[in-house]
């Protein structure tokens, strides 16, 4: 129990002390250190929604016999997904 509260404690102070700008330059920071290691990230999102879109989308529709509307649909969604994650990171900015 005393570490939880510890640790709610320290989370509290730095909350305290820190605008939501410095929360999420640290965040940045954490995960992303350069503009390149940002711009590979973004292009393993984007082929992640090609993946998805061939894998999921384009081959049941080869083959309707064996297709399901369902496999279909999550192919469309996963596609969305992982392309918006990319956009989004493809737009950051790395704080340096």
């Amino acid at each position: 129990m005393i570490p939880f509260a510890a640790e709610q404690t320290k989370v509290r102070f730095y909350l305290e002390n820190n605008s939501a700008r410095a929360l999420e330059e640290d965040w940045q920071m954490r995960i992303l250190r350069t503009e390149k290691q940002k711009d590979n990230l973004a292009k393993f999102f984007w082929d992640d929604a090609k993946i998805a879109l061939a894998a999921l989308v384009l081959g049941p529709i080869t083959k309707p016999d064996v297709a399901e509307l369902w496999v279909v649909g999550l192919g469309v969604l996963a596609a969305v997904a992982f392309a918006v994650v990319g956009y989004l990171f493809d737009g950051m900015e790395v704080s340096s």
